[in-house]
């Protein structure tokens, strides 16, 4: 026994030819999501890594307002304790700030991790970014 052939009409191959788009497109789309929260999560990791080099126990930031702090630091550790104190202060400031950005980079590193491995889910908002000290008087 044969099987009937099917009949393709007109509105039957519309309906086909939308559908494969449907289907392309949504794999294309998400394979682009992938590739995005990717890139995002490599541009935050990328922000972790060079924001300070830590060597036994010491961390040297690499911007230029961080250097200018622990120069000051030790000119001042040996001259007299009432500014030492409030450089005391402003390096812990520096060091909280520098601390907060770098967890905020983390975080939003992990975010675009997950979100790469699930690209059909949504994805929440970014948190405002920690700002980071412009200068002495920022502190």
């Amino acid at each position: 026994m044969r099987l009937p052939r099917p009949r393709l009409s007109v509105r039957g191959l519309m309906v086909l030819v939308a559908v494969a788009a449907l289907a392309l497109g949504g794999w294309r789309w998400i394979r682009w999501r992938r590739v995005h929260f990717a890139s995002l999560a490599e541009l935050h990791d990328s922000h972790i890594a060079t924001s300070g080099i830590t060597t036994q126990g010491v961390t040297y930031w690499t911007n230029k307002y961080g250097k200018d702090l622990f120069i000051e630091y030790f000119i001042i550790l040996y001259l007299d304790d009432s500014r030492r104190i409030e450089t005391d202060r402003r390096v812990a400031e520096y060091h909280r700030r520098i601390n907060a950005n770098q967890d905020w980079h983390e975080a939003m590193k992990r975010k675009y991790l997950r979100a790469a491995a699930r690209p059909w889910s949504p994805v929440a908002p970014d948190p405002p970014e920690p700002p980071l000290p412009k200068g002495p008087d920022d502190l």
